[in-house]
């Protein structure tokens, strides 16, 4: 039966540690959560195989199918749920079980430190401000009412990196990329009037700069339907890693 656990247990680093790469986003979130934000679960007290963590998204890391099936055991009920960064080989197993009612396949991609080309950073890059949130969140594709929060927390909590213009109170931003609550890479935009003039390489490998600065791995998710944001980050020097999926399912029966 899963066991419920604390954020601070010894255990929580060997089980990220047999897919260090992959359990990034686990990581991240563990590490910007507040107190009682988040619930954790281990597959078996004795010899666990698997961690699963909760909070908007349920995010899982296993070794094997066994694990991920006992870990499901810790969402109640028929209630339908919203997982996310879940290796594809994970969401396959919990297919045979649930129900996926969507799904967004996509690639991860991590950049080692010898492969950061800072000489491709060409543009004066400054953080993003709190007052650049509501722009922020207009351009990012999953703007709703209920984001500006988010994007504004974001921009006051993580690292950022914008292309400016203008001065004083005409000051605002023309490109910029931000890290998600797991601390994954994303937001990623450049105005139209802008592009074109390698903004958007400049921010992102600023912002890789800095994360790595910070002792982090930079990484991000592209979805696989977005060929153009793969080569892009592949001549930025990022590697994929693996197949991952953004999903929501429910219990078949």
């Amino acid at each position: 039966m899963p066991c419920e656990i604390l954020a601070q247990d010894e255990r929580i680093p060997r089980l990220l540690a047999h897919d260090q790469i992959g359990c990034l986003t686990i990581a991240g979130e563990l590490e910007t959560a507040r107190p009682g934000e988040i619930k954790l679960f281990i597959d078996d007290p004795e010899r666990p195989r698997g961690l699963l963590i909760r909070n908007y998204w349920v995010k899982l890391c296993a070794e094997d199918e066994s694990a991920v099936a006992e870990l499901l055991r810790a969402l109640p009920g028929q209630e339908e749920f919203r997982f996310g960064a879940v290796a594809a080989w994970i969401r396959d197993r919990i297919a045979r079980d649930w129900e996926i009612t969507w799904e967004n396949p996509c690639w991860l991609y991590y950049l080692e430190p010898d492969s950061l080309r800072e000489e491709l950073v060409q543009h004066e890059v400054s953080p993003l401000r709190p007052e650049d949130a509501p722009l922020v969140n207009r351009c990012w594709e999953h703007e709703d009412e209920e984001t500006l929060g988010y994007v504004r927390w974001r921009i006051e909590s993580g690292p950022s990196c914008a292309i400016f213009t203008g001065e004083g109170r005409s000051r605002r931003p023309l490109s910029w990329v931000l890290t998600h609550r797991d601390g994954a890479m994303g937001m990623m935009f450049t105005l139209p009037e802008a592009r074109r003039r390698g903004y958007g390489r400049s921010v992102t490998i600023a912002l890789a700069r800095e994360i790595l600065r910070r002792g982090r791995i930079p990484f991000l998710y592209t979805f696989h339907s977005n060929l153009p944001a793969q080569r892009m980050v592949e001549k930025l020097g990022f590697a994929r890693w693996g197949d991952y999926r953004y999903f929501d399912a429910r219990r078949r029966g």
